[in-house]
């Protein structure tokens, strides 16, 4: 076994000289005694099993107390003394870990009841020691690497509660490295014959592809040495499994008809400025240098860094066509992100503070107070789950049920006090709610917003977990802007009740300012003396005394000036010919459903098998959604339907009724002037991405010493997204203007 031994002993010299030789050899040659001709109902042996568990949590460069660990996590089936042996000779820190993944138990996911009770274990032992978890999804994954003796539908029932429960937890703690492999192990069971007819594609793709794949990545390093930018470049074919939901969401069944199973991932070098905060600026100029040289895809580009997943993943995507010679008419998915980002996206919740040094400049944590952060954010959200687990103790009831997932909190969030009070919050909320949740008087005198100890934009959207503090001084005041993104009807109506003290001449100037500001920002002529534009409105001829009343509502925050602005100026005055054609809204008799994939467009595809959900009949024309269900088919809901509403927000995509009237789409292009610093657009892009509105394009326009003038070319679907837009990145720091590009 000496071989077994040393194997594992140089994974783990791979990334970390912490791990004594001494320790680990003790609890091998201990798990050998213990388990010694003990096998598993696969035929191996148990203490082989539990070598292979370790094996594959060095590949997420866990501490010595987790590999240890996973050497004993069976130990408590051959052992009725295993707390106290394993205490007296590895220490309490490993007793504990073994006994809390021994207390998860046997998973039941046999109806309500028995997911609920699974659902409750994971929560609180998530609370206890995260690294549980990673024993068990390591554990879990070589179970499924050794099912092949196994009967058919053992195999499927593992393989399907593994989809159900297991990689959607490993996808929340942003573990993609074994995600994967547990997804492909899935299908492999469920579905045999397509996975093996996708991964004979992959094949052939490969060999057809390789010299265009070759040229590909070529033409990037050439890009980037031209560019003289330090960088490794990696191209990767995604997952099986991934590639056939992506088949089966788009109604087909040859990879040649999916143009995204290909990716390039650039990496550089992870980079702090002088207080140890990560720099992203290059991310942002590098993605510019593509979209210049090359033609990117409208509606493709993803800011990750800027906008991350729940699970914290870090990165830019985007597609661009005409990037090699072999394959100019075909697009390419571009990944950009630092060092750090690729580690983290890697190995998840382990990146942060599973372990603190490893070999390598890039793996050190540069910032602990960064590292402190978001262990904290990560934990309450956590603990969150775990308290309202002990609360639901008993309950089996579906609904109850999806607010225990994994994935939880869709319609609420959960966020906390400096002194760990828990505020309920709707999804959505930023820090001006969250402040005069906690006192009329903080929101009032609110300056400055802290979550997780840095400081945010006062829209920020507050996520599950994080810590919030509000800096306040005594004579400040709220701006009317704040009700363009408070969520709560408590903060709104406190600002307003503020604003209504105002005297009328402080109302009347603030109305006039924030009426020329939006007047500006589309292009229009600023307010003149005699207020013309308001004499002919709202189907009124108002006097000059009635038109101050409306600029004084303004000011006193009873009227959004963007509300104004829309009754003064029709979407064709504003927007003018950016306007795509659209159809007149007429009635369609669809006969049978299976008809119905012809008028709708599903994540812009049309011809897709769809089917109108139950929960809230959707009718031709009305704003609909869809929905993925777990057999695949596509369920289409009402927008607003409080059912979709609760739905896994990874399986949501797009759907519109073909030639219907909420078919209009505007693209508009922006011109945001900025501070010369790169830093600045992701918190652009991140703004335009919290209104759900698409970005097809952005590019630097101009630069000078003193700014960068960034054209962005954003698809919307209104005049209100358009004006939430333009008040989200005018709130940006470091955003000089922001317009409407005539």
């Amino acid at each position: 076994m000496n071989k077994e031994f040393n194997s594992l002993l140089k994974r783990t010299r791979q990334y970390t000289d912490n791990v004594s030789e001494e320790r680990l050899k003790k609890a091998f040659d201990f798990a050998e005694k213990v388990y010694d001709g003990q096998e598993r109902i696969s035929g191996d042996s148990v203490f082989q099993h539990t070598i292979e568990t370790a094996k594959i949590l060095t590949t997420l460069k866990v501490d010595e107390e987790t590999l240890i660990a996973a050497i004993l996590h069976e130990v408590p089936e051959y052992s009725n003394k295993h707390y106290k042996r394993i205490e007296s000779e590895f220490g309490k820190e490993v007793a504990v870990l073994v006994s809390a993944y021994e207390k998860m138990g046997t998973i039941n996911t046999s109806g309500n009841a028995g997911e609920m009770e699974t659902l409750r274990k994971m929560a609180l032992v998530m609370a206890k020691d995260l690294r549980v978890v990673l024993i068990k999804l390591s554990d879990r994954l070589n179970n499924l690497q050794t099912l092949e003796k196994l009967d058919k539908d053992f195999q499927k029932e593992m393989a399907r509660e593994t989809l159900d429960i297991y990689v959607p937890l490993s996808s929340r703690l942003g573990v993609y490295s074994l995600r994967s492999m547990l997804e492909d192990l899935c299908f492999r069971y469920l579905n045999e014959i397509e996975y093996r007819n996708i991964q004979a594609q992959l094949k052939v793709l490969g060999k057809k592809k390789k010299n265009a794949i070759e040229d590909i990545k070529k033409a990037v390093d050439d890009f980037l040495k031209s560019k003289k930018i330090e960088a490794s470049v990696a191209g990767r074919y995604k997952n099986t499994y991934s590639i056939y939901k992506k088949l089966k969401k788009k109604g087909r069944s040859s990879i040649d008809d999916i143009h995204d199973i290909f990716a390039i991932r650039i990496i550089l070098p992870t980079k702090y400025n002088d207080n140890g905060e990560e720099k992203v600026g290059d991310l942002y100029e590098l993605i510019g240098y593509f979209h210049n040289q090359w033609k990117p895809l409208p509606g493709r580009f993803k800011d990750y860094v800027g906008f991350p997943k729940p699970n914290g993943y870090r990165s830019l995507h985007t597609t661009i066509i005409g990037l090699a010679p072999h394959s100019h008419k075909e697009p390419v998915e571009i990944q950009i992100r630092t060092e750090k980002m690729h580690e983290e996206a890697e190995y998840g919740i382990a990146a942060h503070w599973l372990y603190k040094e490893s070999k390598g400049s890039s793996t050190k944590v540069k910032n602990e107070q960064d590292l402190v952060s978001k262990q904290r954010a990560q934990l309450d959200w956590i603990q969150s789950l775990a308290k309202l687990s002990m609360h639901l103790e008993g309950e089996t009831n579906e609904e109850t049920m999806k607010d225990l997932k994994v994935d939880l909190f869709q319609d609420r969030i959960f966020v906390f006090t400096p002194q760990g009070e828990v505020k309920d919050l709707p999804q959505g909320s930023t820090p001006i709610d969250f402040a005069y949740s906690v006192h009329s008087d903080v929101g009032n005198r609110c300056t400055l917003a802290k979550v997780n100890g840095s400081v945010v934009p006062l829209n920020y959207e507050l996520q599950n977990g994080e810590i919030v503090e509000i800096m306040t001084y005594p004579n400040s005041s709220p701006k009317l802007e704040w009700l363009s993104f408070a969520k709560t009807s408590g903060a709104r109506g406190k600002i307003k009740t503020f604003f209504r003290s105002f005297d009328q001449d402080r109302n009347f100037k603030e109305g006039k300012a924030l009426l020329n500001k939006k007047l500006e920002q589309i292009g229009k002529p600023k307010l003149d003396p005699k207020l013309t534009i308001l004499k002919n409105f709202n189907g009124e001829v108002n006097s000059f005394k009635k038109r101050e009343e409306i600029v004084k509502q303004v000011g006193s925050g009873s009227v959004l000036a963007s509300s104004i602005i829309k009754k003064i100026y029709t979407p064709e005055e504003i927007f003018g010919s950016v306007r795509k054609e659209s159809v007149k809204k007429t009635k369609i008799r669809i006969e049978k459903e299976s008809d119905l994939g012809k008028y709708i467009v599903v994540g812009g595809e049309k011809g897709l098998p769809v089917r109108i959900a139950k929960c809230c009949k959707p009718s031709f024309g009305q704003p609909i959604s869809a929905f993925i269900t777990r057999g695949k088919a596509i369920s289409i809901h009402k927008k607003e339907c409080p059912i979709y509403k609760m739905s896994d927000l990874d399986r949501r995509i797009t759907a519109k009724w073909v030639d219907s009237a909420n078919d209009d789409t505007l693209n508009v292009t922006f011109i945001v002037e900025t501070d010369p610093n790169m830093q600045i657009m992701r918190e652009v892009t991140k703004q335009v991405n919290k209104k759900m509105a698409t970005i097809m394009n952005f590019h630097i326009a101009k630069r000078n010493s003193e700014a960068i003038y960034w054209q962005l070319q954003i698809e919307i679907t209104d005049f209100t997204q358009f004006s939430d837009i333009l008040n989200n990145i005018s709130s940006v720091n470091g955003v000089h203007s922001v317009k409407k590009m005539a």
